[in-house]
């Protein structure tokens, strides 16, 4: 029977909280885009940037310890009034802090304890956040409110743009923080790191904009694996920003919003320099006879485990 290395227990540990962290960061975002715009809507944005922050360590420590950081995600609230969505916001801090906390307590490497005790920090102040938005929301009169439900979005073409949208944003974010997590390359990685915080603005912009009109944004990744090896990743990227470039654009033309036409104008330009990018990078890559290395010299996806990262 195939028994787990001590590395391997505390990586799958480590991936649990990673789907944990990744549930909380959407399930805070949809939350957010189910206030008008303005205060508490903002909070929730903050605190969720918070869990992405958390994300990239614990995938920083899986591929320190040679594994592969998931790209799932855990179980997540989105349906009910204001009030049930900020008291499940409320519990999922109280769920993680236990998690992590008994995770801690299984773990012996005292550099993953801090880390998971420093995530902890963050998180009980999430709670008291949260505790505090649900009783001014309440004194408000807001929490009593219902938001859209999910799948039910309003009419027009602008709509199903920004929600198809939506979705693709969410699907690149995740694409390139796998990129990043996984290359062999410390500067490929952190250029990979960049362009997913330029689609998590995108996705911002555009769930806004589709909440401000009544949707509900759906952030569920489009169909469809990554890629496993970092040249067909590159390659998967190109292809997928010519994709958006070509979609925006037509997207910008059909629509009559002045507002929205530039939002997406702006996407575009911005998705047209990271296809640039990529295309350099793809060409800087391309070996010449002189610099092909041989079989046991060349890097494979991961192969940083072994080299110091950056």
């Amino acid at each position: 029977m195939f028994e787990r290395t001590p590395s391997q227990e505390v990586v799958a540990l480590l991936q649990d909280d990673i789907m944990g962290e990744h549930a909380a960061i959407v399930q805070y975002l949809r939350h957010a885009y189910s206030f008008p715009e303005g205060e508490f809507r903002a909070e929730l944005e903050a605190i969720a940037r918070e869990e992405m922050r958390h994300l990239e360590w614990l995938a920083e420590k899986v591929v320190e310890l040679g594994g592969a950081p998931t790209l799932e995600r855990g179980p997540a609230v989105f349906s009910g009034s204001l009030t049930e969505l900020l008291a499940a916001d409320v519990k999922a801090e109280e769920e993680a802090v236990a998690l992590y906390r008994r995770h801690i307590a299984a773990i012996g490497q005292e550099e993953i304890r801090e880390l998971l005790e420093r995530i902890i920090s963050d998180e009980e102040v999430h709670r008291q956040q949260f505790a505090k938005i649900l009783e001014e929301a309440e004194a408000s009169g807001l929490a009593a409110a219902s938001p859209q439900e999910a799948g039910i979005q309003p009419a027009g073409v602008a709509a199903t743009f920004l929600a198809q949208d939506v979705r693709h944003e969410y699907t690149a974010v995740l694409r390139y923080l796998h990129h990043s997590f996984t290359s062999s390359d410390c500067e490929a990685s952190r250029s990979m790191e960049e362009k997913a915080i330029e689609e998590m603005k995108h996705l911002g912009w555009l769930a806004e904009k589709l909440a401000d009109q009544g949707g509900q944004p759906e952030m569920e990744r489009e169909a469809g694996t990554f890629a496993a090896s970092e040249k067909e990743l590159l390659a998967e990227e190109i292809a997928d920003e010519a994709k958006a470039i070509n979609e925006y654009d037509q997207q910008v033309e059909a629509v009559s919003d002045p507002w929205i036409k530039a939002l997406l104008a702006r996407i575009s330009y911005h998705e047209k320099f990271h296809h640039k990018l990529l295309q350099r990078m793809k060409e800087e890559q391309a070996p010449t006879k002189l610099d092909v290395p041989s079989p046991d010299q060349r890097l494979t996806v991961g192969s940083l485990l072994g080299r110091e990262h950056g």
